[in-house]
């Protein structure tokens, strides 16, 4: 199975990179430059291709030939919208077997306009195409609280900025990168959708509470797992994990 992959060089969707080629993938890695093209090598990609997702034409290019795309919107881009839209275009058009989109947990709230505004046109637009997709929907990433540890473990404290009384699900993307994984190898037509995020929710004064108890390091990974059955998911059936 050969896949294109975007976000092969990020910070967190390296560990897709990964997953894939745990499994046997052959992955193709969009990069923007040649730089980043030797990275993504570093990181696992067998083959790479210069690419720009505002530019439709390289698209056509890159997804040429490929069984499955794995797509995740750069962080914070002005116009992430566009290009989830014309990689999903561009993937339809080459007649690709799979999609598997990482996007955020409930991107239909509109106040939250940095998820609703980019991450949901994509949704829909994987709803509307006929693809065999997967729509992986993570909560706030536990790998975030890694640049703000030694804040933890040094003075008690950690600094976020939301309401101390909001109430929050956290996911460890290794555990959203299997479930990628685990979507584009199935031999199972799979059209679904899954939240994913550890049981339960709370503010954020209580992680830090359970955090601080350790002082090697962020808390061990939690070894709950998304094992929502999207090897056996018929097409057409929402999973929610």
């Amino acid at each position: 199975m050969r896949v294109l992959m975007v976000g092969a060089t990020g910070r967190h969707a390296h560990l897709v990179l990964r997953e894939l080629t745990k499994r046997g993938v052959a992955v193709r890695a969009l990069v923007r430059n040649d730089e980043r093209a030797r990275v993504a090598r570093d990181n696992g990609a067998e083959e790479t291709v210069v690419g720009d997702l505002m530019e439709p034409a390289s698209l056509n290019e890159a997804v040429a030939g490929v069984d499955g795309v794995f797509h995740i919107g750069p962080a914070h881009a002005a116009r992430e919208a566009e290009m989830g839209l014309a990689m999903v275009e561009a993937a339809r058009a080459a007649g690709v077997r799979k999609f598997v989109y990482s996007g955020v947990i409930h991107p239909s709230i509109s106040a939250m306009t940095n998820h609703a505004a980019a991450k949901l046109p994509v949704e829909e637009a994987l709803y509307s195409s006929e693809l065999d997709f997967t729509v992986l929907q993570p909560a706030r990433f536990m790998q975030n609280f890694e640049r703000s540890w030694n804040d933890v473990v040094e003075h008690d404290r950690l600094a976020q900025p939301y309401s101390l009384t909001a109430k929050m699900c956290s996911v460890d993307y290794r555990d959203v990168a299997e479930v990628a994984a685990m979507a584009m190898t199935s031999v199972t037509s799979v059209t679904a959708h899954s939240n994913c995020a550890l049981p339960g929710c709370r503010t954020p004064m209580k992680p830090r509470r359970s955090s601080v108890r350790s002082s090697g390091g962020p808390s061990p990974r939690c070894k709950y797992r998304f094992t929502s059955s999207l090897h056996n998911c018929p097409k057409g059936r929402s999973v929610m994990a």
